[in-house]
């Protein structure tokens, strides 16, 4: 996977296809679905303008719910790989923006380098809290010892982990794996 994607990313037609064109046209697909299931029984929208075969009808409602219900799962298996693709390009354009020669570097250089700083970045936990605690989010610190927050708690970072990961995290990318 990480080798389709490295090739998906070295054509920029692809790059501007996977990054603008397709969540755009998932966002109005989206929409227009949704228009059509509200408004279409009332003002007898058409789900496509212009195709007679679209005017709302419940046959066609339920058949378009079962479409997108076997859709769903059958790419639930690759939905992981599908939410880290932003993950993964952004983590290579902040590399090849801020990085010499566009390499990494692990955190664990960066500790034991004196004349380095402690590193300190800020995100934001969102949707993690006990039922009783009133906030949403809450501010979570990454720095170059430790990751966390009150509510997390504090864990030391493995000493593999690379720089533009951290950067990346706290740039609000998704990322369930670290």
């Amino acid at each position: 996977l990480v080798g389709v994607s490295a090739l998906i990313w070295r054509c920029k037609l692809l790059k501007v296809l996977g990054t603008i064109i397709i969540p755009l046209g998932y966002l109005i697909m989206v929409v227009q679905v949704a228009r059509w299931k509200v408004f279409g029984p009332i003002a007898l929208q058409m789900l496509v303008p212009g195709a007679a075969w679209s005017h709302y009808a419940t046959e066609l409602a339920n058949l378009l719910f079962w479409i997108c219900t076997v859709g769903a799962i059958l790419t639930l298996p690759v939905y992981d790989a599908v939410q880290k693709l932003a993950h993964l390009y952004y983590r290579r354009a902040l590399k090849r923006a801020f990085f010499v020669d566009g390499r990494d570097v692990k955190l664990d250089s960066i500790v034991n380098n004196p004349y380095c700083p402690n590193l300190m970045f800020g995100a934001c936990v969102h949707d993690y809290r006990k039922p009783w605690e009133g906030d949403n989010h809450v501010d979570f610190t990454i720095s170059s010892l430790f990751v966390g927050c009150s509510r997390t708690g504090f864990f030391r970072n493995p000493p593999q982990v690379s720089l533009a990961r951290l950067m990346t995290i706290a740039g609000a990318a998704t990322d369930a794996t670290f």
